[in-house]
């Protein structure tokens, strides 16, 4: 917070280059930018250093060679490419929605509330991942064909970030907080927080307005067996893979811990849980179309996100 921020790219390091087709050697960095908020609340990097060991990684500064401070921008911005689409766009939208999108297709009848509630926002999320398996992601895909991480580099990159993937993080005002730019006081001019917050909030209420109708009493939501089988199956089934990383024993204790409450104050806690989830879930299909919308005019432009670097650091 305040004047200076820092972009990490730690999850990068390690992470194996794309080396598919021998005759185009392609690179990765594992960067760190610095950034410095001026007088007129334009944020610039002011400090790049291109890996994560500062002994083999020079810093490089606006006062460097005009080429040198550009490429190592260059280097930056591709390093932001990867993660954007592999975990921001791929793991925390499409991935990630598609375990509730399964669950709600098993579970929950098509006349029910919450199916009505959720089908509108994910009709087509099986059918689309489907596609980017069978097209993008795959083997000789357009990941292996283009992007630095593709050729398996971009698995090992979702692995390593679902790591670190808590419930708590899909919730839009959370992220925002833990990355220290929730202050419009200190960041007045960060439009993707406040329009973030305006979805969020929007669909909070429409979420919260909905569940209210048909849920109207503890009794009801305890008596709701296929609402609970649709969270337990997202949470069992839906994460069943993610034992590498303990992510399935957090969600079982998130469980544990919302069944203790319904315990101690009724099943109405239980049910806020279900409608909190429900928000995650249509909050990923609005983050979808955010990170999807920037994606022709952003990174639609090799100069804006080059998607691989050819050339050594050094």
């Amino acid at each position: 917070a305040g004047n200076l921020y820092i972009v990490d790219f730690e999850i990068l390091e390690g992470i194996s280059a794309n080396c598919t087709d021998p005759q185009t050697v392609q690179y990765l960095a594992a960067p760190i930018c610095l950034l410095y908020k001026g007088v007129q609340n334009k944020i610039l990097p002011i400090a790049i250093q291109l890996g994560q060991n500062p002994d083999k990684n020079p810093i490089f500064l606006p006062t460097d060679g005009q080429y040198d401070w550009l490429l190592a921008k260059i280097w930056v911005r591709s390093a932001d490419f990867q993660y954007h689409q592999n975990v921001t766009h791929l793991l925390r939208t499409h991935l990630i929605t598609e375990v509730f999108a399964i669950a709600m297709f098993r579970q929950l009848p098509a006349v029910h509330p919450v199916f009505k509630l959720l089908i509108p926002h994910i009709r087509f999320t099986i059918a689309i991942n489907t596609k980017a398996r069978e097209q993008l992601i795959c083997e000789h895909g357009i990941f292996d064909k283009a992007n630095a991480t593709g050729g398996g580099g971009h698995v090992q990159l979702i692995q390593k970030a679902t790591k670190d993937l808590t419930f708590r993080s899909l919730c839009f005002p959370d992220a925002i907080k833990s990355r220290g730019v929730d202050s419009e006081e200190d960041l007045p001019t960060y439009f993707y927080r406040d329009d973030g917050y305006k979805v969020w909030d929007a669909t909070k209420s429409f979420v919260s307005d909905v569940v209210s109708i048909y849920y109207n009493s503890d009794e009801r939501v305890r008596e709701d067996e296929e609402i609970q089988a649709f969270v337990k199956d997202a949470c069992s089934f839906g994460m069943q893979d993610f034992d590498h990383c303990e992510q399935r024993a957090r969600f079982r204790s998130f469980n544990k811990e919302k069944q203790e409450k319904r315990r101690k104050t009724g099943g109405r806690e239980w049910m806020f849980c279900c409608g909190n989830r429900k928000i995650k879930v249509l909050d990923c299909m609005s983050e979808a179309e955010s990170e999807s919308s920037s994606d022709r005019s952003g990174d639609g432009s090799i100069r804006n996100a080059p998607e691989s670097r050819r050339m050594a650091l050094h």
